[in-house]
């Protein structure tokens, strides 16, 4: 077993929350700009994966490559799916 990198997780996080400031800043304009705020819980999943991208490519040569980018492709799915049905599902119970 090999040892944690911590050199590159904690190089890997000013991108990590730079990532998350750049989705929740987008978020925050469009709430602005349509004047309501229920647009954040989108940007939930959108965050995951953006975190994702960035410690993936912030973190580019550390650990095994296969597992990160299994871990990397399953956290984008999941957050665009998850981003997908939130915003679905908002979108039916505006119609209400």
């Amino acid at each position: 077993m090999t040892a944690f990198p911590l050199g590159a997780f904690l190089g890997a996080v000013p991108y990590t929350l730079l990532a998350v400031v750049v989705v929740l800043g987008g978020t925050f304009a469009v709430a602005v700009r349509q004047r309501r705020h229920a647009v954040v819980d989108v940007a939930w999943g959108l965050g995951f994966a953006a975190i994702a991208v960035a410690a993936f490519v912030a973190s580019e040569g550390a650990g095994d490559g296969l597992v990160s980018g299994l871990a990397l492709v399953l956290t984008v799915v999941w957050g665009v799916r998850l981003a997908l049905h939130i915003a679905v599902k908002a979108s039916r119970l505006q119609r209400i």
